[in-house]
């Protein structure tokens, strides 16, 4: 069912808080999905938005910076073992959305899943790199022992739907 985002049905907050979700892309040669629990929606630049975060050192981050199309999937419970897959191991290493044991869809420049409750697609208007000076809050850094600080992409809302 195609979906307005002013009336979701679900609390995605506590869906990406308790259950994550899936960052899909494809830049039309390969796709790739990438669990996540860092997230958030709103409203920027008079336009419907969702922002995700992405380390530079996911597969997933190479296919965003090829393309402008990203889809979150939401899932209810039951699915934490294959969203720790899709977490846990590399695209680059293995076709991941053919062994993690859900029904992966490629439409057009969208991927998402056949067993998600709620999916989003977006189309990329924005990308900004968090840098150390950047968090005002000092005990934030704890997140980033590594120094890898994640990209930011503001997603413009195309289009979604629930099932």
């Amino acid at each position: 069912m195609e979906l307005d985002v002013h009336a979701l049905k679900e609390n995605l907050f506590e869906d990406l808080n308790h259950r994550w979700m899936l960052i899909s892309a494809t830049d039309g040669e390969h796709a790739n999905s990438m669990t996540a629990g860092w997230g958030g929606m709103g409203v920027m630049w008079e336009r419907d938005v969702f922002f995700i975060m992405v380390r530079p050192c996911r597969y997933t981050y190479e296919i965003l910076e090829k393309t402008d199309t990203v889809t979150l999937s939401f899932f209810g419970d039951g699915y934490r073992k294959e969203l720790t897959y899709l977490g846990r191991n590399s695209g680059r290493d293995e076709d991941k959305l053919a062994l993690c044991g859900l029904t992966p869809v490629i439409e057009g420049k969208d991927v998402y899943f056949k067993e998600a409750k709620t999916v989003l697609s977006g189309r990329i208007i924005a990308k900004m790199d968090l840098k150390s000076e950047h968090l005002v809050d000092e005990t934030l850094e704890r997140c980033y022992p590594q120094k890898d600080y994640h990209r930011i992409y503001v997603c413009e809302f195309v289009r979604g739907f629930e099932q």
